[in-house]
């Protein structure tokens, strides 16, 4: 198990000492009990003794317990896992490559370092590897879905890459790079 933040791991093992500590330090209620001879004594102040024994295990069983799942939770515990996209014994790597296709795109020599890109990436996939591809600009446009990819034969995956390649042009939009990447995290 990994965390995403183990800072709060480590607070939730400190915390849960704050609970035990409160508990041994816990005073004695001092109650004082109406009495009519008491009027003629002379007032003495009651010593506040402080306890090292406690009394009520299950409530700092819940105390320390409540602490610790609060600080696990502010960590947020995950799990690796690998998935296999064919049906054979070795795992393949989910790919997703996101084209910028906005107006910023329209530089010179960008159009050709981004097609390199794509083609080095494609050439070092193994055939167990599931790829998608999207253009965007203001909208997402999914050229290339992992089913379709999974479909296609080796000879049909390089025409389809050519075919995407031959076709892509900058348009004049502007980027929404984070909506870009919340469907491709969704899709994923």
């Amino acid at each position: 198990m990994e965390f995403l933040a183990p800072i709060f791991a480590v607070a939730g093992a400190l915390a849960a000492g704050v609970p035990l500590i409160l508990h041994m330090m816990r005073r004695v209620p001092i109650q004082l009990l109406p009495f009519s001879l008491v009027q003629f004594l002379n007032p003495v102040q009651p010593e506040v003794t402080r306890r090292f024994r406690i009394d009520y295990w299950p409530l700092l069983l819940l105390r320390i317990l409540a602490l610790v799942l609060l600080c696990l939770a502010f960590a947020r515990p995950f799990q690796r896992s690998t998935e296999n996209v064919s049906g054979s014994g070795k795992p393949g790597r989910s790919i997703a490559l996101l084209i910028d296709r906005s107006a910023s795109m329209r530089r010179t020599g960008i159009r050709d370092a981004v097609l390199q890109t794509l083609r080095s990436t494609v050439e070092n996939l193994d055939s167990e590897d599931c790829l998608r591809v999207a253009l965007f600009s203001n909208t997402v446009t999914t050229v290339i879905s992992a089913e379709s990819w999974a479909a296609f034969s080796s000879a049909e995956r390089s025409a389809a890459i050519t075919r995407l390649c031959s076709k892509y042009m900058a348009d004049w939009h502007g980027t929404q790079t984070g909506i870009a990447l919340q469907q491709t995290a969704e899709d994923l």
